[in-house]
């Protein structure tokens, strides 16, 4: 699924204009019903093939032309009909789809009349990728999944696809520079089973200073630690990527503390990983939010 660029009905950007959530980013909405294009499809291709039939029954003589004008007009009936019909059942059927509008700072929830706005600060993103299987047998690609859940561990919102990598690309570039100010004042933060300070990582509450901490990394299902002073690929401590929210935060972070704390020697250019050379650091100007931890 990718994220629509079309702009949400007004009631939608009034609430974020009045929160202040910033740019619009896209919308994440529920792919087209089945139904829906199965009706639409049939209405073309009944007036197509209605308005030839009638077309030819007029030219005809009188005894086909009237069985042939007979089927064209119903066939150019049905056409208006059908997709009528989809759209009435399409209402009786059950309740609206719910629809992710997603904006720089933060959110908004469509479900029918009911909506919900929350801005970034007040939820986690957890990122994941799972393959699915393939309805002709044998596994599927991989997708990237993004999960949206309220601090308190309700679930909001979850998609897979361009939309996933979108929706936590935006979250961790909104949380990044909240959660790098709240250390800097000295605080910590917390994502699943790490916790960060500017002198320590906290892997499931137990501590190891920055200088013991080699590297981080998220893979497509987890977050490893590597401590020094061990073989280049042995895994210190690993965490399901899916119960680590902000993964990417924690591992830019992690790469921060990493060089402030590492003896002097080689480093790479700031804001770069130092193995990879890529950024691991970006998002919007410090905001005064609290970042959102668990």
């Amino acid at each position: 699924m990718r994220l629509s660029k079309e702009l949400p009905e007004s009631g939608v950007r009034v609430m974020a204009d009045r929160r202040d959530f910033g740019r619009f980013i896209g919308s994440a909405k529920c792919e087209h019903d089945r139904a829906a294009c199965l009706g639409c499809l049939l209405s073309v291709l009944m007036f197509m093939v209605g308005a030839a039939v009638t077309a030819a029954g007029v030219t005809s003589d009188r005894e086909v032309g009237t069985v042939g004008r007979f089927v064209g007009v119903g066939l150019l009936v049905l056409s208006v009909v059908v997709p009528l019909g989809t759209r009435v059942w399409q209402e009786l059927k059950g309740p609206p789809a719910t629809v992710f509008h997603c904006f720089e700072h933060g959110f908004v929830l469509t479900h029918g009349p009911e909506v919900r706005a929350l801005p970034w600060s007040e939820a986690r993103v957890s990122s994941f990728r799972e393959a699915t299987y393939s309805p002709h047998g044998g596994v599927a690609e991989p997708v990237e999944w993004a999960d949206v859940r309220t601090r308190e561990g309700e679930t909001l919102y979850a998609v897979g696809g361009e939309a996933a990598e979108q929706i936590a690309a935006t979250a961790a570039a909104d949380e990044l520079p909240r959660a790098a100010h709240r250390l800097a004042r000295g605080g910590t933060v917390v994502y699943g089973s790490f916790a960060l300070s500017t002198e320590e990582l906290f892997l499931d509450g137990t501590p190891l200073p920055w200088r013991e901490v080699r590297q981080v990394e998220s893979g497509s299902q987890a977050v490893r630690v590597y401590r020094t002073g061990t073989p280049d690929r042995a895994v210190h401590f690993t965490a399901p990527r899916r119960q680590t929210p902000y993964d990417s935060v924690v591992v830019a972070l992690s790469q921060t503390y990493i060089s402030a704390h590492r003896p002097p020697g080689p480093r790479a250019p700031h804001g770069q990983h130092p193995d990879c050379h890529c950024a691991t650091t970006g998002g919007p100007p410090d905001r005064a939010d609290e970042p959102s931890g668990r």
